[in-house]
């Protein structure tokens, strides 16, 4: 079994993020997107994630083998303005 390391993801994660989160979207209904994220925009939203959330990934064996983060609900509404989702996501 490898060591798994914790730690804060870095805009340099975004391949790697993106290449585990890319499936979700496509091949799976788990997913709130219809159509991944393009690189600069998963860089984008690991570099933002330090304002009110946090985005980390574990490492595996030296490469980024899962990442999770937390965001505000987009419901839209007052009645929803503390409600917070995590995602974890892992290859």
């Amino acid at each position: 079994m490898p060591e798994v390391m914790i730690r804060a993801a870095r805009a340099d994660d975004a391949e790697m993020v993106q290449s585990i989160y890319r499936p979700m979207v496509v091949e799976t209904a788990i997913s709130f997107e219809l159509t991944p994220p393009d690189l600069d925009e998963m860089a984008r939203r690991i570099e933002t994630a330090d304002e009110s959330h946090a985005w980390l990934v574990a490492e595996a064996d030296g490469r980024v083998a899962g990442y999770a983060y937390g965001t505000m609900y987009a419901g839209g509404t007052a009645r929803y303005r503390m409600a917070n989702l995590c995602n974890v996501f892992w290859q």
